[in-house]
């Protein structure tokens, strides 16, 4: 699985740590271990940038061990996570599961046709969200340091997504904070925007999550 990191090159060449915006993102030689592979692709650089991404910027693949302690994270970081295309069983099940299937608007495909006017098996929006954050976690990146999700914060649907749509999030880190009370963890919060196979934003919202710090930061 893979994510993609994208961050402005700093001027000059790389130095032998990660940076983002000119800054060490991990300055722990226990997070520079775990970050190995990010480094290594910093340091090459990459091809085109993600969907919501200036030209500016490099798209960085991820993979292996790239797991991000709280103190790699630093505001104006964007990731980029793989696809990942809605099944029509995806639909199916979740709406049986939560009981969306009694609504019309999920369990009658004539009305779905007739009256709201989808050619398609509609997605709600809450299983687009899940699909979404589900791609986050499944790219490793809060393998081992996760510690809490903590909210999730304006959400706006802003698209219809259909069986067959192929999804993909950009994460914009907005927010970090340091917990004054516990000094092993602290507070990221990121902007997430998920995109259809046409580029084309169909959900946003910003989630808050707790973190643990490297065990030697």
């Amino acid at each position: 699985q893979s994510l993609s990191l994208s961050a402005r090159r700093p001027a000059g060449p790389f130095a032998s740590q990660v940076r983002v915006a000119g800054r060490a993102a991990c300055p722990s030689a226990a997070s520079m271990r775990r970050l190995k592979t990010l480094g290594q692709h910093l340091a090459a650089g990459s091809a085109a940038p993600p969907a919501g991404a200036s030209a500016a910027e490099d798209v960085i693949q991820c993979g292996g061990t790239h797991a991000m302690p709280f103190e790699a994270w630093q505001v104006g970081q964007r990731l980029r996570t793989k696809r990942r295309t809605v099944a029509e069983t995806d639909i199916v099940a979740f709406t049986q599961l939560t009981g969306y299937a009694a609504e019309n608007l999920f369990g009658d495909m004539e009305y779905l046709r007739k009256v709201a006017g989808h050619e398609r098996r509609l997605a709600p929006g809450l299983l687009t969200a899940s699909i979404a954050d589900a791609l986050i976690v499944g790219s490793g990146i809060l393998e081992g340091y996760a510690i809490a999700l903590l909210g999730i914060t304006d959400m706006a649907a802003r698209a219809p997504v259909y069986a067959g749509d192929t999804l993909h999030v950009v994460v914009d880190v907005i927010g970090t904070s340091a917990s004054t009370s516990r000094p092993d963890r602290g507070v990221v919060t990121t902007r997430q925007s998920v995109y259809n196979q046409s580029d084309r934003v169909v959900l946003e919202y910003t989630v808050s999550r707790m973190l643990r710090r490297s065990q030697s930061a």
